[in-house]
């Protein structure tokens, strides 16, 4: 339930604040705390300010010459992902994903925005909205016309997106994609990225409140593929300390985003913080990449939010496979969502939020007001859980070294990795 605006208050002018991380959200002292009658609605302060990645990508030629459009290959999921090269070079600069039925652009956005407002917008590709004109559409339909697919499900996604684009060709609209800067030197992990062997990894046991803290010490993450070039072995180093704190940020997204795809597609992914892959050696004949110091990445969010009863909260929570609860997080990020349900779903207390923050806010995170009242539905069952564990538990809950400590240590930015 919200409220109207107040008739007894304006919204002052609050500037989104660029703090140490990189969080182009509110951050004034009145915008952490519950909705006052005297204040009255901040609707103008949620304006979302675009990283200096999504302004890059927003700055790209999509509609005239300066760029090619490819297809993605075979192994790239159920999108439909159009490859931007820049023209002259045929380097590729970024990517476009189209909606499917299990891809929701509008959902990309919001884990990119989500997550660089709870502070860890370093394990997620910047995205930026676009809505694509005549130019671009024109490239997209070449490109969907000249491909082919031997996976039948992928094949009809490619008719059904090619139909959609010349219709917005024919009447003369934009067709709406989310773009994502071209990473490279990363390689997903099976391992982590699939529940049973999740929770038999030592990550996990430090992820419990009950258990000590994670200690310093180094963690190699391995990955063998024959799926994508260049096949061979992929290594790379992070402390425990950090991994525990990347994977309990990003099961912290999946939950509040009711993700759907994490761990039954092997979708978590490792990156080298330098954007560097060195051939380092050879086994059985294919050769070993090592990709230094790493992050964890996740790279495709877009299976999220058909509704609340995603398996993201069933996986933060240890409701399908007990060995994948999380217990413990980074207290900066419970803070800044304990701050924003405040705002937006009027969590603890006296007074109902206003209607028209509540759009910005939806508004501010990509969502439109029904995907909104999913994202607030969502906000307040994760925060049951974390509060429930809090009081259980007491500090235990809460990683003892600070994430921005971590980062630091690992020397890198925290901002968003872009090799």
């Amino acid at each position: 339930m919200m409220r109207p605006a107040s008739s007894t208050g304006t919204a002052p002018s609050v500037e989104p604040v660029e703090a140490a991380s990189p969080v182009a959200a509110p951050v004034e002292n009145a915008l952490l705390q519950c909705p006052d009658d005297a204040l009255g609605s901040l609707a103008d302060a949620w304006v979302w300010v675009p990283t200096e990645a999504e302004r890059a990508l927003l700055a790209i030629d999509l509609e005239g010459d300066g760029t090619l459009f490819r297809a993605m290959g075979e192994m790239e999921g159920t999108s439909m992902i159009i490859k931007v090269k820049r023209a002259d070079t045929e380097e590729n600069i970024a990517v476009i994903k189209t909606s499917s039925s299990n891809t929701r652009t509008w959902a990309e956005v919001y884990a990119h925005r989500l997550s660089t407002h709870l502070g860890f917008g370093d394990l997620v590709p910047d995205v930026a909205h676009v809505e694509l004109g005549a130019g671009a559409l024109e490239k997209i339909a070449g490109v969907l016309e000249a491909a082919r697919f031997s996976d039948d499900g992928k094949e009809r996604r490619r008719q059904r997106v090619l139909r959609e684009v010349r219709t917005a060709m024919h009447e003369g609209t934009v067709f709406v994609g989310a773009m994502k800067p071209w990473l490279g030197a990363f390689m997903f992990h099976s391992g982590l990225g699939q529940r049973d062997s999740l929770a038999e990894h030592p990550v996990m046991r430090t992820l419990r409140a009950s258990a000590a803290q994670p200690e310093p010490e180094a963690v190699e993450l391995r990955q063998f593929t024959r799926l994508y070039e260049p096949r061979g072995t992929y290594t790379g180093e992070l402390t425990m300390q950090q991994l525990a704190s990347d994977l309990s940020s990003l099961m912290l997204m999946d939950a509040l985003m009711a993700q759907n795809d994490r761990f039954p597609g092997a979708n978590l992914h490792f990156i080298s913080t330098a954007g560097e892959r060195e051939e380092v050696g050879e086994r059985r004949g294919y050769p070993i990449f090592s990709l230094g110091a790493v992050r964890l990445l996740a790279l495709d969010n877009g299976a999220a939010m058909r509704s609340e009863h995603g398996s993201g909260l069933a996986d933060l929570s240890g409701a399908t496979v007990r060995g994948t609860r999380v217990e413990r997080f980074e207290r900066t990020s419970v803070e800044r969502l304990r701050a924003l349900s405040r705002r937006w779903t009027g969590r603890g207390c006296e007074s109902l939020p206003f209607d028209d923050e509540v759009a910005a806010i939806d508004a501010y995170f990509g969502l439109d007001a029904e995907r909104g009242a999913i994202a607030r539905s969502l906000v307040d069952r994760v925060l049951d859980y974390i509060d429930a564990l809090e009081q259980r538990h007491g500090d235990a809950v809460f990683f003892t070294r600070p994430r921005k400590a971590l980062v630091e240590n690992a020397g890198v930015d925290d901002t968003m990795l872009t090799p």
